[in-house]
């Protein structure tokens, strides 16, 4: 046979055979769907100061079914806190009336688990919506602390070294102006750091000056303004600004937006709704406005323009939102109260090593003095709150808001109490003189019982 005639009838013959296979593929039931899709809830605005991505997003394959390797596997969601919601007992609800409570949730802890969840009060006086477990609020300094967990997972993971300089994380020098002393991210969560909240942070956030760059804030000209001249690490000083600068530093080591990474590393695995943007919340008809004597100083409409305000900060820059602008609701707090006295795990989920909360509870940290106001890693020591016991957390006010998250790590004990609106007066350890009198009492007839 001719050659020339052969190759044609070998390419024809290849060619049938190619046809044939696409065809045989095509009528295949590929099964279940692998498309993926980002899903974006309406109210997540937040997204917009994430950069565009210009590549497809990369998603990460489903862990192999036939493989027990789980070392880098994500922990499964772990199912939502179930409570019954209970009415204050009269000895509970006496001291709430007194001391003018608008709203209120108060979770009792023993033995590591919620033992009762009470009620009291209206989420919402202009609606009359009822205040319980599930709403949400503004949960002022308490912020800081969830933060904190947040930056010693990612010192757990070796990003972030407490006793590095900040400066190396952000990209240039933060030093105090005074004494050209760097600042550690160790200092900035003891509040040992000399970081003033009198100077331009303080006229910015009550709109005195445009919103400034935080290197501006800390290297540049406005710098002086924002220290004490005190050598870093030798002097405790609560320090809004210096809380707030941690959003910052973990947006910079993990080159994610802050809320992002919490919600991703922190939020989700424990299955809680919060977010550090009132806009961030699943559940926004729970959120509640906040009350000053009777009348609405902190509404949904501020917290949300104020949220809208953030989204426009670039990472780097926002000093605005993680010392103070969480928002959660009480039972949701609880489970990151449990997960603390527990050693960092909570409901099968491991968040943070044992070294790490121990760290955290730690009042006698390296390279600082505040052993003498008993002050770890954003978590306060207490002695004299409740007679007889040592309770570690934290304290947050605001607007005239109040929220307590305090537990006793040797039985894991513990009370969350969220409050909407109150009487404003603070006891001489600075605890407010309603929460004091209700986690007493908490403690004397329920707990203690």
């Amino acid at each position: 046979m001719d050659t020339k005639k052969m190759k044609r009838i070998a390419a024809v013959f290849v060619l049938t055979l190619f046809v044939t296979i696409l065809i045989l593929l095509a009528t295949i039931d590929p099964g279940e769907d692998t498309t993926y899709e980002p899903i974006i809830n309406e109210g997540d605005n937040f997204h917009v100061v994430t950069p565009p991505v210009e590549d497809d997003p990369v998603i990460d394959n489903p862990p192999d079914a036939g493989t027990d390797n789980t070392e880098n596997q994500k922990p499964e969601t772990i199912d939502k806190v179930s409570v019954t919601e209970e009415i204050l007992p009269e000895n509970i609800r006496v001291l709430a009336e007194k001391y003018s409570v608008t709203g209120m949730s108060a979770i009792v802890i023993e033995n590591g688990q919620i033992s009762h969840v009470y009620s009291y009060g209206v989420r919402n006086i202009e609606t009359g919506g009822a205040f319980n477990s599930d709403s949400v609020l503004r949960v002022a300094s308490v912020s800081g602390l969830v933060s904190s967990i947040g930056v010693m997972k990612l010192v757990d993971e070796g990003i972030l070294d407490l006793d590095e300089p900040i400066g190396n994380y952000l990209g240039y020098t933060v030093a105090n102006p005074y004494n050209g002393t760097q600042i550690t991210l160790r200092q900035l969560l003891t509040h040992t750091a000399a970081i003033s909240d009198y100077g331009a942070y303080d006229k910015v956030t009550n709109n005195e000056i445009e919103y400034q760059t935080l290197k501006e804030m800390l290297s540049g000209s406005y710098a002086k303004s924002n220290f004490y001249d005190l050598m870093p690490g030798y002097r405790f000083a609560y320090s809004n600004f210096g809380g707030a600068i941690l959003s910052a530093v973990v947006s910079a080591a993990t080159q994610q937006v802050f809320n992002d990474y919490m919600t991703d590393e922190i939020f989700t695995p424990l299955n809680i709704d919060s977010a550090y943007l009132s806009t961030g919340i699943a559940t926004r008809e729970n959120i509640s406005n906040i009350y000053r004597q009777g009348k609405v100083s902190y509404s949904l409409e501020s917290m949300d323009a104020f949220s809208a305000k953030l989204t426009t900060i670039a990472p780097a820059d926002n000093y605005r939102c993680s010392h103070a602008n969480l928002y959660i609701n009480a039972k949701d707090l609880s489970r990151i109260a449990r997960m603390m006295m527990n050693g960092g795990e909570v409901d099968g989920v491991r968040i943070l090593s044992e070294e790490a909360v121990a760290e955290m509870l730690n009042t006698e940290a390296k390279g600082s003095t505040s052993k003498d106001v008993n002050y770890g890693l954003y978590v306060a020591k207490y002695t004299d709150l409740v007679e007889g016991r040592t309770l570690y957390g934290q304290q947050g006010g605001a607007y005239g808001a109040t929220t307590e998250m305090f537990f006793d790590i040797e039985d894991k004990s513990g009370v969350v109490l969220l409050v909407n609106g109150s009487s404003n007066a603070v006891l001489d350890n600075g605890i407010s003189v309603m929460g004091s009198a209700i986690i007493n009492e908490i403690y004397a007839n329920i707990i203690d019982k």
